[in-house]
């Protein structure tokens, strides 16, 4: 018989059914539409053990508080041997936590099991850039996430006086309309701040970067969590930044499954190569026309690409006019050492 700590097994209904645990330096929720049921034994055998016995105890007490249930269950002690499940309530735990009496297979999407391999594995925050932006975007988290609301509506706060728009209104908009989200100067702050906001979310989880690194836009968002400016610094720049690029050109973008060494020759003076992103991944930028034409050209090869959601031609030569204003404000900002490492876009290097 496996070595388990007996009250894991004995006491399970007990636990489950007193008071939680004092809630102490995590952000408090709101009801979620989803809870997180997460058990552990320091064996396979052991973890299945205590599966039956929440599976067990959940289908003789319909009236238990679920909630409760589940956040008392996640307070336990983590064993290395781990199974958690996405349920929507009660009777959805119970149909979850079956598979192991049943024929079924489990539901992959909602029950996941595995062992945690004794080793530091550095956690990096990756923040995308400008094209990743929609409406609604972390609306649940918005609604549910009482520190990721608080982070997004001081944002919201700070930018007021620089914005002729609500980028609440138009992120969480209450009537479905067309929307002006991939705006330039409407896209860039808005990326900024649901980064910063979920960074900040996750880090009062305990999910600690020990580096970071961002495309574009998501750089700014990992130099300021690392201390190297303020957060009002950082939004007044991105708010500069993408107002500066909003009076250039319009332009496009097309992300091409393509290596650089591949993709290299097939540019012109017209279009630019705005990014390596992988060793079969590049970035392609120019005037809206110009990248139209190129988009032909790589059907015609059979190359497969992407039109990025962006309203101009980003790192490429059409950019060039904003920088001398640009640096000046950039000039105007105090700096700090990066309190976390992060990679520079320009340098490759922390």
């Amino acid at each position: 018989r496996d070595e388990f700590d007996r009250k894991s097994i004995d006491k399970i209904g007990e636990e489950i059914t007193g008071e939680s645990p004092a809630i102490t330096g995590v952000s408090v929720s709101e009801p979620a539409e989803g809870h997180l049921i997460l058990l552990s034994g320091p064996t396979e055998a052991a973890c299945d053990q205590i599966t039956r016995q929440v599976f067990d105890y959940l289908q003789k007490n319909p009236g238990i508080n679920f909630p409760d249930a589940a956040y008392s269950l996640n307070q336990r002690q983590a064993f290395k041997y781990k199974r958690m499940a996405v349920c929507a309530d009660l009777n959805d735990a119970i149909h979850l936590l079956s598979f192991l009496d049943s024929s079924l297979p489990p539901d992959s999407r909602r029950v996941r099991s595995f062992y945690e391999q004794a080793e530091d594995r550095p956690i990096i925050f990756m923040f995308p850039g400008q094209g990743a932006q929609y409406v609604g975007m972390g609306l649940d988290l918005y609604r549910t996430e009482l520190r990721f609301r608080e982070e997004m509506d001081r944002c919201f706060e700070i930018l007021d006086p620089f914005m002729k728009f609500d980028l609440k209104e138009i992120l969480y908009p209450e009537i479905p309309v067309d929307s002006v989200i991939n705006q330039t100067e409407i896209a860039q702050p808005l990326l900024f701040i649901f980064e910063y906001a979920l960074a900040k979310l996750l880090v009062r989880w305990g999910i600690k970067p020990q580096s970071m690194i961002g495309h574009s836009i998501g750089e700014y968002t990992a130099a300021c969590l690392s201390g190297f400016f303020s957060l009002e610094d950082a939004l007044r720049l991105v708010v500069l930044r993408s107002k500066y690029m909003q009076e250039m050109p319009a332009g496009s973008m097309l992300s091409v499954s393509l290596s650089e060494e591949v993709l290299t020759p097939l540019l012109n003076e017209d279009i630019s190569l705005a990014a390596v992103n992988s060793s079969s991944l590049c970035t392609v930028s120019g005037a809206i026309e110009k990248i139209e034409t190129f988009a032909a050209h790589l059907d015609r090869l059979g190359y497969e690409y992407k039109p990025l959601h962006t309203s101009h031609a980003f790192h490429s030569g059409m950019m060039d006019p904003v920088l001398e204003n640009f640096e000046k404000e950039v000039r105007k900002i105090t700096m700090h050492k990066p309190g976390i490492p992060y990679i520079s876009n320009v340098t490759g290097k922390f």
